[in-house]
């Protein structure tokens, strides 16, 4: 390397890296205001998005709801509908609501010690077994 002469320093390169910087430069600045429109539209973009997701997951979140709400309906409208319809002296319904069944045999097979707990022993081969049972 030394047969073709010193390594050039800063001062000697200097003037090539001004005019490469120039040429970088006079290339460059008309393309600023180029790439700050498309940053601007892509801030615009995603923030549309956002506010998009924002809207689809209310949307969401509120079907949900209603939904909940139509079961919880349904359901309520479930309990109170009787199974069968109610005898009635003009109809000609042989069908009475279990409900109604339920009430009568409740008050005629109703016996003194309902809710009493009971103990239960009971003899195993190798130890006695205590069993709860309520009435």
């Amino acid at each position: 390397m030394n047969m073709i002469g010193p390594k050039p320093t800063c001062f000697d390169t200097a003037p090539f890296q001004l005019m490469r910087l120039c040429k970088y430069l006079i290339f460059l600045i008309p393309t600023i205001p180029g790439m700050m429109k498309e940053h601007w539209d892509e801030q615009k973009r995603l923030k549309e998005e956002k506010v998009k997701e924002q809207e689809e997951y209310e949307e969401e979140k509120r079907r949900r709801e209603e939904e909940k709400q139509k079961k919880k309906d349904m359901k309520a409208k479930r309990k109170n509908v009787n199974q069968y319809k109610e005898a009635v002296e003009n109809d000609e319904c042989l069908l009475v609501s279990l409900d109604a069944l339920e009430e009568e045999n409740s008050t005629k097979n109703a016996t003194p010690n309902v809710g009493q707990m009971m103990t239960v022993v009971e003899r195993g081969p190798d130890s006695y077994k205590e069993k709860f049972r309520e009435d």
